[in-house]
């Protein structure tokens, strides 16, 4: 079942990769190519075409030839925060930002280092329109020009956001887990 669903997910990224040239060329990747688990989750193809993988055991890079695996290092303040990735966006001009274990991690591609941003608290991310939005269980941040989250709305006690997206003329439209 797992290969099925890895191989969907490749097809899909497959497809927006070609969009317009009316050819769709896949190929499924595995263990044995250098992912680091079967268990995967959101994708984000950068500026480069390269996939970004979240997995369980740590954030995959694949190029269409290879796969590069991100994970923290003790001691090493510049990787990967935690192992657990839920979700990954990016800006198109060389960040990528990372939820991994309710932390959220910026990687700069030029310098291929990590930098935490905030250790706790966050839920889920989305990039727009030159703004990172940033949902924990009941607040919303935006990341500023200098790398620093900014209070935008809370939300009432016990809302717990799981969604983000902002939409084409601006607004920004919220899921939570319980109340709509």
């Amino acid at each position: 079942m797992k290969k099925h669903i890895l191989t969907l997910l490749f097809v899909l990224c497959s497809l927006l990769g070609v969009e317009g040239q009316g050819i769709a060329r896949f190929r499924q990747i595995s263990i044995k190519d250098g992912l680091s688990s079967l268990c995967v989750g959101p994708l984000y193809q950068d500026e480069f075409g390269v996939v970004w993988i979240c997995t369980n055991d740590g954030l995959n890079r694949y190029d269409g030839r290879s796969v590069d695996v991100f994970k923290p290092i003790l001691g090493d303040s510049t990787s990967l925060y935690n192992n657990n990735v839920r979700t990954v966006c990016g800006n198109r001009d060389g960040k990528i930002w990372v939820v991994s274990k309710y932390a959220l991690s910026e990687f700069d591609m030029a310098t291929e280092k990590f930098r935490t941003i905030r250790k706790r608290g966050v839920r889920t991310i989305c990039y727009n329109k030159n703004t990172l939005w940033v949902a924990g269980y009941h607040c919303i941040w935006s990341l500023d020009e200098q790398g620093v989250l900014q209070p935008f709305y809370d939300l009432p006690e016990g809302v717990k956001v799981t969604a983000l997206r902002e939409l084409s003329d601006g607004r920004l439209a919220v899921g939570t887990e319980s109340h709509g």
